[in-house]
């Protein structure tokens, strides 16, 4: 049993070496590409020469640079940290072999010489690394200035993430059009999307279709170009090398909400009285919504106090009160909103002025001849009280020395009773007034208590004189 499972072992350590060990040569020679390398002492000079993997082709770089390199050697996976490689420059050097030769539009083979430049260049950068005309005149030459600066860009915004929020609104059927100020979106490619999506360099277009929903568009920067990562190949008998591979992919996540905008008019009072009206209503005010061409759209009654417009697209809309509620004077004003991606949701408080009066009482006591002749007295302390519509005490008043009383009423049905007056007079009838639509600013309410009438109870001097001598001469 021990000898079984020792064999097993074995098995699996011999399809672990294997699936590392690879053998790796010179392939061809890059024509017309030549290098110079200067560590400070020695100038030396060699012609690009390409690296592959002899079972697989599959291309490779030096990191050794100018050292020997043994065709058919036989290389296992090793840790670049042994080789005093550190994590920073070993993920530039990842970068530089995938965003290379081979990533996008770098097909041509000059790309292998430019990936391999920087590659060396990123490992010794205490050397002089150049490209020479050819190995017999060693004159230096810079042909991929251009190209160079475009990889250095790519590496040093790898981890740059698209200057974009990650999430937006946007109205049903509308467009929305983002650009990247970081300029790095052009390296995203989009890996799903539940809208449709056109991108362009650094810009989305995105198409929010006619349905109200909430979805993700997900973009993804490098990713699995090779199926396999970045390895470093040792070997004690020959030069170093690194293959090239996937770097960790970087995601970029934009959630879109397709949405419609909404107006709630909240309708409030503006009253500067302490006392409200019983049967003022704001409910029943009409509002009027407009385009930003001022053409009407729709119309919303008040419920409960509250107007709502809905299913808004975005844009200017101007709001108007058409009809007043209930003993309410009418809101003039023109009200301005705006719905975008920022304001999906507005609300106004639109306040209404109450419909009220001043009601000035006068009052006058006399005799009806003085009232005939126009001559009858202001009376001067008098109480009035006045109720609502439901009998409720809605005001307690005495007049002052000119027998006057004002007081500032609100919309409504109203009973004014004299409680008191000048002895002797009689006290005023209950009066009834409204303040309504059509009241003037002041009401003028005019009361007259009339001297009350006193039966005769005296003596008629005359009757008594006659009674009297009549007694006297029986």
């Amino acid at each position: 049993m021990k000898k079984f499972l020792l064999i097993i072992f074995l098995f699996f350590c011999c399809i672990n070496v294997n699936a590392q060990e690879r053998r790796f040569a010179g392939s061809e020679y890059l024509t017309g590409i030549s290098y110079m390398k200067y560590d400070g002492n020695t100038h030396y000079y060699r012609n690009a020469q390409v690296i592959r993997d002899v079972d697989t082709g599959d291309l490779a770089y030096c990191v050794e640079p100018f050292t020997l390199l043994v065709n058919n050697t036989s290389y296992s996976v090793s840790d670049y940290r042994r080789y005093g490689i550190s994590d920073e420059k070993w993920d530039k050097i990842k970068l530089f072999s995938f965003y290379g030769y081979g990533y996008g539009g770098h097909t041509n083979k000059r790309w292998i010489s430019i990936t391999q430049m920087l590659i060396w260049r990123t490992m010794y950068p205490n050397y002089l690394f150049e490209w020479i005309d050819n190995v017999d005149d060693k004159i230096i030459i810079s042909p991929y200035n251009k190209d160079i600066k475009e990889v250095m860009d790519m590496v040093k915004s790898h981890y740059t993430l698209p200057k974009l929020n990650n999430n937006y609104s946007i109205d049903v059927n509308g467009v929305l059009t983002l650009t990247d100020s970081n300029s790095v979106l052009k390296y995203y490619n989009i890996i799903s999307s539940d809208f449709k999506v056109d991108k362009s360099n650094d810009t989305l277009v995105i198409s929010a279709g006619d349905t109200v929903k909430e979805g993700t568009i997900r973009l993804q920067r490098a990713g699995n170009n090779y199926d396999h990562g970045v390895s470093f190949f040792y070997s004690s008998s020959s030069q170093n090398v690194i293959s090239r591979g996937d770097v960790k992919p970087i995601d970029f996540e934009i959630k879109v909400n397709v949405t419609t905008g909404k107006i709630i008019v909240n309708k409030t009072e503006k009253n500067d009285l302490d006392l409200g009206s019983k049967e003022a209503k704001l409910d029943g005010s009409v509002f009027e919504l407009y385009d930003s061409d001022m053409n009407l759209i729709s119309e919303s009654t008040v419920i409960d106090n509250v107007a709502v417009f809905d299913n808004l697209s975005f844009g200017k809309y101007y709001v108007k009160e058409k009809k007043p509620g209930k003993g309410y004077y009418l809101n003039n004003n023109v009200y301005e909103i705006l719905i975008n991606e920022n304001n999906i949701e507005q609300e106004l408080i639109i306040e209404n002025e109450l419909i009220k009066s001043k009601v000035v009482i006068t009052k006058y006591y006399g005799t009806k001849k003085e009232y005939d002749n126009n001559q009858m007295k202001r009376e001067k302390n008098i109480n009035f009280l006045i109720f609502d519509s439901s009998n409720n005490l809605v005001y307690s008043g005495i007049t002052n020395k000119n027998g006057i009383l004002e007081v500032v009423l609100p919309y409504g049905n109203y009973v004014l009773k004299q409680i008191n007056s000048t002895n002797g007079y009689k006290v005023a009838d209950d009066y009834l007034f409204s303040i309504d639509e059509k009241s003037s600013y002041s009401i003028d309410i005019v009361l007259y208590d009339f001297k009350i009438d006193v039966p005769n109870a005296g003596i008629n001097l005359i009757e008594y004189l006659n009674y009297f001598f009549e007694k006297l001469f029986s």
